[in-house]
C-alpha cells in the first residue's frame, strides 16, 4: 500500500509559515559562527600573539637618527633664449628623486668612510651583526678573518632617505645598535653629500668653459664655409635676375588659377544643367512649354477638344462630322507630341555641346597652369636655397655672439665657485636619540593581537563555510529539499529552568516505572532516552508532539500503520528519534510497537533494559514465536521487540519472506509499528526494509550529517520507490542561535514554565 502523504515542513506547530527563505544573514549569526570556532579563534589568536613576542624579544635594540636637508632647484646659464630668460634643467620631482638616488649610491658611502675614519670594528654596532650575534650565529669576521670587509654594504643597509611630501626636504636616517654612532653616521652623511654635490657644481662649470669653447670653434667654420656657399650661389644663378622672373611666373601662375577657378566652376554648372535636362521630362521644361510654336499647337489642340466636346452633345460618336473632329484631334496630339520632342532633343544637344566645350576649356586651362606651376617652382627652387643659407647665417652669427658672452661668464663662475653646494642646505642636524627605534614590543603586541582576531575570524567563516553539514533550515530547504517535520533541540546540563532539574526528572520517571536505580537509568549524552514520558511538558517532547501531530494529519484516509525510522550514518540519533516518537504516538491512545531492526548494533534493549538473547533474529530463524518476543513497557500502549541475538548476516536475514509476514501480523495487533533501522549509507539492510514501511523518516544531525550523505541516503531511498515522509533535525543548539531558531518553539518554552 502507497500513501501519498501531503505534508508542508515549512510551518510550526501552529501552521504559522517559517520566515526563513530568503533570508538575509544577521549580525548574531556571524556572531555564532565566531562563538562556535572560538576554539580556532584562540588559536590563531595563541600563536601570532607568541610570534610577535618571541621576535620581539629575539630583535636586538636599534636606535635612529635623523638629518633634515633642502635641496633647491639648480639653473642653467649656458644658452640663453632671445627674451633673455633662465630655465630651471629639470623639475623639481626629478631633481628630488635624483638627489635621493645620489644620497643611497656606494660612492658617497665610500666618501663617508674615507672622511669619517669609521673603523671595522664598528660594524658590529650595525643591526645585521648584532642580530647574528643575539641567535648565536657567526658574524662575517667569524666566518672569514682574510674576507674584506664590505662597510659600503653595512652602511647603506642601515640607511634610510625619505622625501618629506609636499617640501623640498630630504631626512636621512641611520639605525645602528648605538645611539651616538647613529647621529655620527647622519650627520656625517649630509656633509659629505653637501661637499661631494659642490665639487660636482665645479667641475661641471669647468667642462662647460670647455664645451662652450668647443662649440664656438665649430659655429665659427660653419660661419666661414655658409658665406663662401651664399657668394658662390648669388654669382652663379644671378639672384636679381632670377627675382625678377620668378614675380612674372608668379604673377602669371595667379591668373592662371583664377582662369582654372572660373572654368572649373562654369564645367560644373554645365554639368550640372545637362544632368537636369537629360533626367527631366520635356513637359516640365520651360524652353518648351514656353515655345511659340509648342504654345500655338497647344492652342489648337484645346480649340478641336473644345469643338469636339460641344459637337458630342448633339451628335453621336458615329457621326461623320464626330469622326472627322476626333481624326484632326487625334493628328494634333501628334504633332503637338512631336514638336515637344524636336524641342526637348534640341535643348539636350546644346546642354550637351555646351557641357563638353567646358571640358576641354577646363583641361585646357588646367594643362598651362601645371606648366606654369612648374616653372615657378624651379625658379622659386633657387631663390629658396639663397634664402634659407641667407637666414642660417644670420642665425649663426646670433648665437656665436651669445656663446662668446657666456664663455665669459663661465670662466668666471668657475673661478669663484664656492666650496659648498648653493642648491642644498642643513636644515636640521641628527641628534643622539634617547629611545630604541625597534623593536616597540607595545605596538607588536597590539598589532599582533588585531592581527590574529582578524585572522581567526577569517578562519572561522572559511571553515564554517567548506563545512558542507547540515547546520540550518537553509540547508535543509536548499540541498536536502525534504519537508522539515521538527527540530530537535540539544539537551544540555544548565540550558534555561529545563535542564537544571534533568537529575530530579529522570529520578521521578525511573522511581515510577519500577526500574532498578536512577544511575541506571539509559541516557544520550546526558539526555533520557524516554524523555518524553519522564517530561512531556519539556522542549524535546514537544518537538515530537509536532512529528506526531503532521503523522496523524496525513490526508490518506487510512494512517501509516508502518514508520520505519533511519538515519545517514551512525549516532545521528535515530534510535533516540524512534524511542520518542513510539512514546509520543502511545499518549493519544495509540497501540504502538518499537522493533529494533539494526540487528548489527541493537539499541532499544538496552534503553529499556532487556534482555537481547532473543528478538527479531529469533522469530526470522524460527526460533521462538511472535507472541513470546512481545515485550510490554510500564508506558501505557507501548511494547517493544529487541533485535535478538547478532546474526552473521543480517542483510540476508532480513530479506526472507518471515519479516514481511512479521509486519503483516503486527498490523493486526497494533495500531503503529515504529521500525528503528539501521543507517541507510554504510550499509543494505534499511535499503531492503524501507519498501515494507508506509512511512519513512530521515534523521539528521545538526551540525554532524554530511550534506552529501544526506543527498546519498534521499537518493538511495528513491531508487526503491520509498516515500519520504519527510526529515528531523536533531540537537539543534536553541541556546547558540536563540534567534534564529527558538523563536519557532516560544510556545514550548512559555508552556514547559507553567
Amino acid at each position: 500500500m502507497r500513501i501519498n502523504y501531503n505534508v508542508i515542513g515549512n510551518h510550526n506547530m501552529y501552521g504559522n509559515e517559517l520566515e526563513y527563505e530568503g533570508r538575509e544573514p544577521e549580525l548574531k549569526d556571524y556572531l555564532y559562527v565566531i562563538l562556535k570556532r572560538k576554539e580556532v579563534v584562540a588559536v590563531t589568536l595563541i600563536i601570532i600573539f607568541l610570534v610577535s613576542l618571541i621576535y620581539s624579544l629575539l630583535q636586538v635594540p636599534v636606535y635612529r637618527s635623523s638629518a633634515v636637508i633642502e635641496i633647491k632647484p639648480e639653473k642653467i646659464q649656458i644658452v640663453d633664449d632671445l627674451s633673455g630668460q633662465t630655465y630651471y634643467q629639470t623639475s623639481l620631482e626629478t631633481l628630488l628623486n635624483t638627489q635621493v638616488r645620489i644620497l643611497k649610491s656606494r660612492d658617497l658611502a665610500k666618501r663617508v668612510i674615507y672622511n669619517t675614519n669609521i673603523s671595522a670594528e664598528k660594524k658590529e654596532l650595525l643591526p645585521s651583526q648584532q642580530n647574528n650575534k643575539k641567535k648565536n650565529l657567526p658574524t662575517n669576521k667569524e666566518q672569514n678573518k682574510n674576507e674584506p670587509i664590505n662597510l659600503e654594504s653595512f652602511l647603506l643597509g642601515s640607511l634610510e632617505v625619505n622625501l618629506i611630501r609636499g617640501t623640498r626636504l630630504i631626512e636621512v636616517s641611520f639605525i645602528t645598535a648605538d645611539a651616538k654612532f647613529s647621529s655620527k653616521l647622519a650627520n656625517s652623511w649630509v656633509e659629505n653629500f653637501i661637499n661631494m654635490s659642490a665639487n660636482l657644481e665645479t667641475l661641471t662649470s669647468r667642462n662647460t668653459s670647455q664645451f662652450i669653447a668647443q662649440q664656438i670653434g665649430k659655429i665659427q667654420n660653419e660661419i666661414a664655409d655658409k658665406e663662401a656657399r651664399l657668394r658662390g650661389l648669388a654669382q652663379n644663378s644671378e639672384i636679381v635676375i632670377m627675382d625678377e622672373k620668378l614675380n612674372i611666373a608668379m604673377k602669371n601662375l595667379s591668373q592662371l588659377n583664377t582662369s582654372l577657378f572660373d572654368a572649373q566652376s562654369e564645367r560644373i554648372n554645365k554639368e550640372s544643367y545637362y544632368n537636369k535636362i537629360k533626367n527631366s521630362p520635356p513637359d516640365s521644361l520651360p524652353e518648351v512649354f514656353n515655345n511659340p510654336v509648342i504654345q500655338n499647337l497647344e492652342n489648337d489642340y484645346n480649340k478641336l477638344e473644345r469643338d469636339s466636346n460641344e459637337k458630342s452633345i448633339i451628335f453621336k460618336p458615329q457621326w461623320p462630322e464626330m469622326v472627322r473632329i476626333k481624326d484632326q484631334l487625334q493628328k494634333a496630339k501628334e504633332k503637338l507630341i512631336q514638336e515637344k520632342d524636336k524641342i526637348y532633343q534640341n535643348i539636350l544637344d546644346s546642354a550637351k555641346a555646351e557641357y563638353l566645350s567646358a571640358i576641354q576649356k577646363e583641361n585646357k586651362i588646367s594643362a598651362e597652369f601645371q606648366q606654369q606651376k612648374s616653372e615657378a617652382m624651379k625658379l622659386n627652387a633657387d631663390a629658396v636655397t639663397y634664402n634659407a643659407l641667407k637666414v642660417e647665417l644670420e642665425n649663426q652669427k646670433l648665437l656665436l655672439d651669445s656663446l662668446l658672452k657666456k664663455r665669459g661668464e663661465s670662466s668666471i663662475s668657475a673661478e669663484i665657485q664656492p666650496q659648498t653646494a648653493q642648491n642644498i642646505r642643513i636644515i636640521e642636524r641628527a641628534n643622539i636619540p634617547q629611545s630604541i627605534f625597534k623593536p616597540n614590543i607595545k605596538i607588536n603586541i597590539f598589532l599582533s593581537i588585531i592581527i590574529g582576531l582578524m585572522t581567526g575570524f577569517a578562519m572561522a567563516f572559511f571553515i564554517d563555510y567548506i563545512d558542507d553539514k547540515v547546520k540550518s533550515i537553509e540547508d535543509i530547504e536548499h540541498y536536502i529539499k525534504l519537508p522539515l517535520l521538527g527540530l530537535i533541540p540539544l539537551y544540555t546540563p544548565g540550558s534555561h529552568h529545563r535542564t537544571k532539574r534533568k537529575k530530579k526528572w529522570a529520578i521521578n520517571f525511573w522511581a515510577k516505572t519500577g526500574l532498578k536505580t536512577p544511575l541506571e537509568a539509559a541516557t544520550r549524552d546526558g539526555i533520557p532516552y524516554l524523555i518524553s514520558h519522564s517530561n512531556p511538558k519539556a522542549l524535546v517532547s514537544e518537538a515530537f508532539k509536532v512529528v506526531r501531530t503532521s503523522i496523524m494529519l496525513t490526508k490518506d484516509s487510512n494512517h501509516p500503520k508502518c514508520i520505519l525510522i533511519t538515519s545517514t550514518q551512525p549516532k545521528e540519533g535515530k534510535t533516540f528519534v524512534a524511542t520518542n516518537l513510539a512514546i509520543t504516538l502511545s499518549q493519544v491512545d495509540k497501540k504502538v510497537i518499537l522493533l529494533d531492526c539494526d540487528l548489527r548494533n541493537p539499541m532499544i534493549h538496552k534503553i529499556f533494559k532487556q534482555d537481547n538473547s532473543s528478538g527479531v533474529s529469533s522469530l526470522l530463524l524460527q526460533q521462538k514465536k511472535l507472541s513470546e518476543l512481545i515485550i510490554p513497557t510500564p508506558i501505557t500502549n507501548l511494547s517493544i521487540m529487541t533485535a535478538g541475538h547478532r546474526a552473521p548476516r543480517p542483510a540476508e536475514l532480513l530479506s526472507l519472506p518471515a519479516f514481511k509476514q512479521l509486519l503483516d501480523e503486527l498490523k493486526k495487533q497494533y495500531d503503529i509499528i515504529i521500525l528503528d533501522s539501521p543507517p541507510i549509507v554504510p550499509i543494505a539492510d534499511t535499503s531492503i526494509i524501507a519498501p515494507s514501511a508506509d512511512m519513512t523518516i530521515l534523521v539528521l544531525l545538526n551540525e554532524g550529517t554530511p550534506r552529501k550523505s544526506a543527498t546519498l541516503a534521499i537518493n538511495r531511498l528513491r531508487s526503491i520507490n520509498c516515500d519520504i515522509f519527510g526529515c528531523m533535525l536533531n540537537s539543534v543548539d536553541f541556546e547558540g542561535r536563540s534567534n534564529y531558531y527558538y523563536k519557532y518553539y516560544n510556545y514550548s518554552y512559555y508552556y514547559g514554565t507553567q
